[in-house]
């Protein structure tokens, strides 16, 4: 996790005269009839020198934003603290929830719950750390574990899988087994010592019987059965742990998504390297990997050129791997690398060299799937060169397909490019510019489902907050903008990832009992969640979140793959929303759902769309005919609808409320093939979600979008 700076905010901004609120003022009454002397916390907003006259008449200050303070007083202390020259507005305020997100239930996960929808009938695959498998987010209502197979792929004992020489396979009976016998991790040793497993199962299917509060307390595919793949982190084995998964799903003959939260800059970030591609031909009808886009959205990963010239000599700190892919077509003599301790100088192809720790490598360009010569830096020890300067020279560039351009990208590990490329703002709220091309390479294949991360919780309550008190972290954005870390697209050769965003800062989740690491104070949340959760943040929270939610999509609709899922959350995603009092020139958020851009892909999930009562005959999937988002969305009072006939139809376009009750006809004739579009006026409705439908004969599309007064 990234370092951050925490100050105090105090959540009131209103200006009132004397204004109680009705939190204190219950709160008031309930003490006066029991005498009881109680302090209070509060939070005073009035005139710039509030704390001055405060402190003049003996209160102590906790927290001095000008116009606004915090104070603890007794009870006693309430008709003197009234009389405070210009003071406007005393509030106590309910009692603060650490579960504030909208992580997982920004997603309109509840509709599907409604109709039944909660994971039962689909798989949750986990491929991670490890798994903590004695929290309570996986234990079902009879004390049984929801874990079906928890494959250790480390493990150098116990029964390997069917298939596998490698690791141990622990089954569900085992799993209880050891959960009933008093003696923990005897019968089944595995643990999460790293705690990134268990937070991102957790988010993506957990579901907590004892505590029931909303939303990243539970993930999406609340009642799915778990198999857990505690992986290596070689690109091998977890090729290894899809396919584990995805065979286990198939004897069950249930649907399975699969989330991935890791991933590695190394690589052409255009899907055709070995194991991004195997990945995407593991995939098919009820068959889904979702990926975290990555967390380099900030860092100095990338480095991309494309003039045409006979060298070039690319600057960086260190790193432990730099890769540099040149355009297909083009050609480079030889690649040298220098160091403030080192040079090695004229790899050609086919070739590489070392000294002492640094190697330097240049792949023809048969070695690669895209046909492209590749340069790579591999330095195994950081030891005497970690703060030295390196540079990269190409030599002899030549612009052999006479194109005009010799397109060179590079991506290092770590943050090191001294010159990285495309940096814009998203916002004056971030003290960091955002850069393009810097999804991990794993996310950047055809079949995956990529998750970006926009900020669902930027203020929060832990173990050591004080009363009214929240934390944030300035200059990292705001609610309903993307994360300061979300790594942004395209891919290299300029296809859409990531696809599509949720909520990953901060996520509240699973703590592993065993990692010991995750126990700073300012992540471990309140009581009663202080000894079970933690809050974390990353694509790697934003991922199992939309993955619970397309595990509900898969589980009504067990035969869709990738595509279908894609061609689904490309047409239905939702936007989010800018704070009160933030302005566009401080903060981008996604405006025009169901169009892609490269920082938040199509949008957050919405399952609105499939789960509605008026959707309930909805495919997704249809090509023949196409109903386009309204503009503007959100609208007040008045947007357009356009849709698109391939043949001559009987029509119906229809708007509905989130009941299902009907609330006006646009369209009800035949119509011949072509393009139409039809003007709503939404005057009179209450602002909300509303949902229009068309039906042409036998077809039949829906879509949201937002009245906002």
């Amino acid at each position: 996790m990234r370092n951050v700076f925490f100050l105090l905010l105090i959540f009131t901004s209103f200006t009132f005269a004397q204004y109680l609120d009705p939190f204190l003022q219950t709160k008031v009454n309930k003490l006066s009839k029991t005498g009881s002397e109680e302090i209070l916390p509060l939070i005073l907003s009035g005139d710039n020198s509030l704390a001055d006259e405060l402190i003049k008449n003996g209160f102590t200050v906790h927290t001095d934003l000008g116009n606004k303070a915090t104070v603890r007083i007794p009870r006693s202390s309430l008709d003197k603290l009234l009389n405070i020259k210009g003071l406007h507005k005393v509030t106590l305020g309910a009692k603060l929830n650490p579960l504030n997100s909208e992580t997982v239930t920004y997603q309109n996960v509840d509709v599907a719950y409604a109709k039944g929808y909660t994971g039962t009938n689909v798989i949750a695959g986990v491929i991670d750390t490890g798994i903590d498998f004695y929290h309570p987010m996986f234990i079902d209502a009879d004390g049984n574990t929801r874990i079906l197979y928890i494959w250790d792929q480390a493990a150098t004992s116990g029964t390997k899988p069917q298939g596998y020489n490698y690791g141990a396979e622990y089954t569900q009976s085992q799993i209880n087994q050891d959960l009933n016998s008093g003696s923990p991790h005897s019968v089944v040793p595995q643990r999460d010592t790293n705690g990134h497993g268990t937070h991102v199962a957790g988010t993506f299917a957990g579901l907590d019987l004892e505590i029931a509060p909303p939303d990243t307390l539970h993930g999406g595919a609340k009642t799915a059965n778990i198999i857990f793949v505690k992986t290596t982190m070689s690109q091998s084995d977890i090729l290894d742990g899809i396919s584990y998964i995805f065979d286990k799903a198939e004897a069950l003959g249930k649907p399975c998504v699969i989330n991935i939260s890791l991933g590695s800059q190394a690589g052409p970030h255009d899907g055709t390297d070995d194991f991004t591609a195997a990945a995407d031909a593991l995939t098919g009808p009820g068959k889904v990997i979702v990926r975290s886009a990555g967390n380099d959205g900030r860092s100095y990963v990338h480095y991309y050129a494309e003039n045409v010239t006979s060298s070039d000599a690319i600057e960086f700190g260190y790193t432990s791997l730099l890769s540099l892919w040149i355009e297909a077509g083009d050609n480079v003599g030889s690649v040298s690398l220098s160091w403030n301790h080192g040079s090695i100088n004229n790899v050609v192809k086919g070739s590489h060299s070392s000294s002492g720790n640094v190697t330097l490598y240049l792949d023809p360009a048969s070695a690669s799937n895209n046909g492209q010569i590749a340069a790579w830096v591999v330095i195994d020890d950081s030891t005497g060169i970690s703060q030295d300067d390196f540079t990269l020279t190409l030599n002899s560039l030549s612009d052999a397909n006479s194109n005009g351009t010799i397109k060179r990208h590079a991506w290092s590990e770590e943050h090191a490019f001294y010159n990285p490329y495309g940096a814009f703002s998203q916002g004056t709220l971030y003290d960091y510019p955002h850069f393009p091309y810097t999804l991990s390479n794993g996310s950047c294949g055809d079949k995956v489902i990529v998750v970006g991360a926009f900020v669902s919780r930027h203020y929060w309550t832990s173990i050591n907050s004080q009363p009214g008190q929240s934390w944030f972290s300035p200059g990292t954005g705001e609610n309903g903008g993307i994360t300061y870390f979300s790594s942004i697209g395209p891919t290299a050769d300029g296809r859409n990832k990531p696809d599509i965003i949720a909520g990953g800062r901060l996520v509240l989740s699973a703590k592993s009992k065993d990692a010991a690491s995750y126990n700073s104070q300012y992540y471990i949340p309140p009581s009663p969640y202080d000894e079970d959760y933690y809050y974390l943040q990353g694509t790697s929270m934003s991922s199992p979140a939309a993955a619970g939610a397309i595990a509900l999509l898969l589980e009504k609709n067990p035969t869709w793959g990738p595509d279908e899922v894609l061609a689904y959350l490309s047409t239905h995603a939702q936007g989010t929303h800018r704070p009160d009092n933030v302005t566009a020139e401080q903060l981008e958020v996604k405006e025009n759902p169901n169009t892609w851009d490269r920082v938040f892909g199509y949008g957050a999930v919405d399952l609105s769309g499939q789960f509605t009562a008026i959707a309930e005959n909805d495919n997704a999937a249809l090509t023949d005919f196409r109903l386009e988002q309204n503009y503007p969305n959100p609208f007040n009072p008045t947007t357009s609808i356009s849709y698109q006939l391939a043949s001559a139809s009987n029509v119906e376009l229809t708007i509905y409320n989130m009941l299902g009750q009907k609330i006006k006809t646009l369209v009800d004739e035949r119509q011949q093939a072509g393009s139409y579009r039809v003007n709503f006026d939404g005057s009179g409705l209450a602002s909300g979600i509303y949902v229009y439908k068309l039906k042409a004969d036998q077809l039949v599309q829906s879509r949201k979008m937002i009245l906002m007064r």
